[in-house]
């Protein structure tokens, strides 16, 4: 019954906002079972890459200056620098190019529009959607100096708020939102403007995402770099290690890149697509 129920909700042209309340209220223990079991360890196996690979990285290292001997070690550390900065001469060049190919997109996709109102419609989503990237960078950039208004000023550069930790939380909730955007996407008509509205919801959670990580991992760079004086306060108040800002710059640099891999956009689940075997394959020529 309760099958034969929901497929026949399925049929129905509901509007977005009757469609998320269903997905809410019949199938939001499923949507949770597969944020736990897919979005949760993705995230946790993501936030952990980074410092596995350099936790390998200082190893190879060291093992290579026990190979080679320092001399050599060094002199390889040197040209590395070298190309890693020839590299990053490339950058202004490839930013440009990038500007450059999004603008020919956009004049692309506004000139295929015929109709003002479509154009119109057009800027207005595209408007939306960089605004809320650029209000969630914002917001990502200014949150690790709230410990300031949380703790007070003695526990400024407080090691969670200056962690990638908050800016993962917002991944996950985002994630477990897109979740139930996609599931109320199939209630409703495709290509209708109720189909487009979740269709926008569900880009812009990915703007928020993106934008948040951004603006964290700008903020801890930057902490590490130009700040780079300034000690990160453990959970007890002191510093992380007394007597250097070595490791304090490590664990902001750590965070800012971790964070940075927090920005991927949160992905709609994909549909395994059943291969068959060799001998469903001949049993259906047979059929046949």
């Amino acid at each position: 019954m309760a099958t034969t129920a929901v497929s026949r909700i399925r049929r129905q042209q509901l509007d977005f906002g009757d469609a998320l309340l269903h997905v809410l209220s019949n199938e939001y223990d499923e949507v949770l079972l597969e944020f736990a079991v897919e979005d949760v360890p993705a995230v946790a196996m993501g936030a952990l890459a980074l410092p596995v690979a350099a936790g390998k990285g200082l190893w190879d290292a060291a093992k290579h200056v026990f190979d080679v001997g320092i001399s050599q070690a060094t002199f390889d550390a040197y040209e590395g620098a070298k190309a890693f900065a020839g590299t990053a001469t490339e950058v202004p060049g490839r930013a440009m190019q990038a500007a450059s190919y999004f603008y020919d997109e956009f004049v692309f996709h506004l000139e295929k529009r015929q109709d003002t109102s479509d154009k119109a419609l057009f800027v207005g989503r595209l408007s939306t959607y960089l605004g809320t990237f650029a209000a969630s960078a914002v917001v990502g950039a200014d949150t690790p100096d709230k410990d300031i208004t949380v703790l007070g000023i003695g526990s400024h550069r407080n090691f969670f708020f200056h962690s990638a930790a908050i800016a993962l939380g917002v991944k996950l909730i985002c994630r477990l939102m897109l979740r139930v955007a996609s599931r109320a996407e199939k209630l409703v008509k495709k290509g209708s403007d109720d189909h487009e509205a979740l269709v926008f919801i569900a880009t812009n959670l990915k703007a928020v995402s993106f934008g948040y990580a951004v603006g964290t991992a700008t903020h801890l760079v930057k902490d590490a770099t130009f700040d780079g004086s300034k000690a990160v306060t453990g959970p007890l108040g002191g510093t992380l290690i007394d007597g250097t800002i070595v490791d304090d710059d490590a664990w902001l640099l750590l965070n800012g890149f971790v964070a940075i891999m927090a920005g991927e956009e949160p992905k709609k689940r994909r549909k395994r697509k059943v291969r068959k075997t060799a001998s469903k394959k001949k049993a259906t020529k047979r059929g046949s």
